[in-house]
C-alpha cells in the first residue's frame, strides 16, 4: 500500500472526525522491539520512523514502541528514537507491563520516554515511582487489559490506587477495545466503583489526559478549560441512563 493511500486515508478520517464530531486526533506511530539479526524488522522500523517524521506536520506527534518486552533491550531500539526526537517528535514507548521496572528504567534512560504505555509494574520499585512522579512522566494505565493478559489476577490486585496514592500521574485507557471487550466508559467506571477513588481524584485523573498530551501549551489550556466546564455541567445535569 502506498504512503499516499494509507496516510491520505488517515488524514481524511482525522478531518472527518474533527468536522463531524469535534474530535481532534493526533497519531503516535509505533515501531516494535528489534532483534539485531532481523533485517526485516529493522527495515520496518526505518520505514515507520521515516513516515512518522514525514507526517509530523500532519498529525503525527510521537514515536511509540510496542511488541514483546521479554528478551529485548531498549538500548537496541534507541537509534530510531534518537532520530525521531531529533526531528521534533515525542517519545511514548510501552514498558513495565510483562517485564518489571527494569524495562521502564530502560525506556527512560535509552529512549527519553515522556509517557509510558502501561508502566504499572513501576509499583515494584519505590525509586522508580519516585522518579516518575518527580519528573511527571505519566503512565497510560489499562486495568482490564492488564487482567486479561495475566499481569494481575484480578482488579482487586491491580496497583492503580497505589500508584495514584504515591503521587504518580496516570491516565485511564481502554487499550484495544475489541480485543479486551473494554470501552473507555467501562474503564472510567472502575475508578470509583472498584478502585474507590474520590470524585475529585477522578476529575484530576481525567484532566491528566490533557495535561500530558502532546498538544501545544495554548491548546492544553483551552482543552483543560473545556474539560472542566463539561465536568461541572455533567455534575449538575448527568446524562440520562439507557
Amino acid at each position: 500500500m502506498s504512503h499516499d493511500t494509507y496516510f491520505g486515508g488517515l488524514t481524511r478520517g482525522r478531518q472527518r472526525a474533527r468536522l463531524d464530531f469535534g474530535v481532534e486526533i493526533n497519531w503516535v506511530f509505533d515501531i516494535v522491539h528489534i532483534r539485531t539479526d532481523d533485517e526485516l524488522n529493522r527495515t520496518a522500523a526505518d520505514y515507520t520512523t521515516a513516515v512518522a517524521i514525514e507526517g509530523k506536520n500532519h498529525g503525527v506527534v510521537a514515536l511509540g514502541l510496542g511488541g514483546v518486552e521479554i528478551g529485548h533491550s531498549f538500548e537496541r531500539i534507541a537509534p530510531w528514537f534518537d532520530r525521531a526526537r531529533a526531528a521534533g517528535l515525542h517519545s511514548a514507548p510501552h514498558a513495565g507491563e510483562t517485564v518489571g521496572p527494569a524495562s521502564e528504567w530502560g525506556a527512560l534512560r535509552a529512549l527519553g520516554a515522556e509517557r509510558i504505555g502501561h508502566g504499572v509494574r513501576a509499583i515494584e520499585d519505590p525509586a522508580l515511582v519516585a522518579s516518575l512522579a518527580q519528573h511527571w512522566i505519566i503512565l497510560e494505565v489499562c486495568p482490564t487489559s492488564n487482567v486479561c493478559l495475566g499481569i494481575y489476577p484480578n482488579l482487586a490486585n491491580h496497583p492503580l490506587p497505589l500508584l495514584h496514592a504515591a503521587g504518580m500521574p496516570i491516565t485511564i485507557n481502554s487499550d484495544d477495545p475489541p480485543l479486551f471487550n473494554a470501552t473507555l466508559d467501562d474503564e472510567l467506571a472502575l475508578l470509583g466503583n472498584v478502585f474507590g477513588l474520590s470524585r475529585q481524584s477522578i476529575d484530576e485523573l481525567l484532566l491528566n489526559g490533557v495535561r500530558h498530551s502532546f498538544l501545544s501549551p495554548e491548546r492544553k489550556q483551552e482543552t483543560a478549560a473545556a474539560f472542566r466546564a463539561e465536568l461541572d455541567r455533567l455534575k449538575v445535569s448527568p446524562p440520562a441512563s439507557g
